[in-house]
């Protein structure tokens, strides 16, 4: 049976064609001197070699039964999956309850509030190409209200040495979705304030100000 097209958002064509060039083929080389170390305050220096390798690939990535929360986004809309046998309520989804007496039961979709608590947190001191200049930033885990797990998601609105745990959050869209999580970010509740001392807030901020610096020196701003 022919696959008819309902929606669709076009990408450039060039694409197939980019996504062709490279395959990991070595381009060149650097050494490089820099800093190494898991803690900000005990820095040595290493030496690195740094090879160029050109590679992409284009993925045509089918959601398959989760499709529904993708085009949920894409309407800013928040969709999980509930078990009607034993009813837990899965965000992200899950197509099938992971409960071993549900023995696999399908879900039900179900939408859920634009709400929910911090679970747990990091801040990210570093990161991959396409976020380096939002350093430092803050990833969470929040749980939405009436949902039984947890999902991932980038923490605006707030310092990141004023986060905490058990925060409540509030969970906004950006103005355009494509139907991908990074659609939708998190920001505190309206008159939400840190659980942290000052001294706490004052020894974060010393330990995140080496990031500023280097992405003020890397990105401006």
């Amino acid at each position: 049976m022919e696959t008819k097209i309902l929606e669709e958002r076009k990408y450039d064509p060039n694409w197939e064609i980019w996504s062709e060039k490279g395959n990991l083929s070595p381009l060149g080389y650097k050494i490089v001197k820099g800093q190494s170390g898991h803690r900000l305050d005990r820095l040595s220096q290493a030496e690195y070699f740094i090879s160029t390798q050109a590679h992409g690939t284009l993925y045509h990535h089918s959601c398959g039964g989760l499709s529904q929360f993708y085009r949920g986004l894409l309407k800013k809309e928040l969709w999980g999956t509930f078990c009607p046998q034993c009813g837990f309520t899965y965000m992200p989804p899950r197509s099938h309850c992971w409960n071993p007496d549900c023995r696999l039961t399908k879900c039900e979709w179900k939408r859920l509030p634009h709400e929910g608590v911090v679970h747990t947190y990091t801040i990210m001191g570093f990161s991959a190409a396409p976020f380096l200049s939002m350093l430092p930033f803050i990833l969470v885990f929040v749980r939405i209200r009436s949902a039984n797990t947890t999902i991932a998601g980038r923490m605006k609105g707030i310092d990141p040495a004023d986060m905490a745990c058990d925060m409540p959050v509030v969970l906004e869209f950006i103005d355009e979705p494509r139907g991908n999580p990074m659609d939708f970010y998190f920001r505190p509740k309206e008159g939400v304030k840190t659980a942290r001392t000052s001294k706490e807030v004052e020894r974060l901020r010393k330990q995140l100000e080496p990031v500023r610096e280097w992405v003020k020196k890397n990105f401006g701003g």
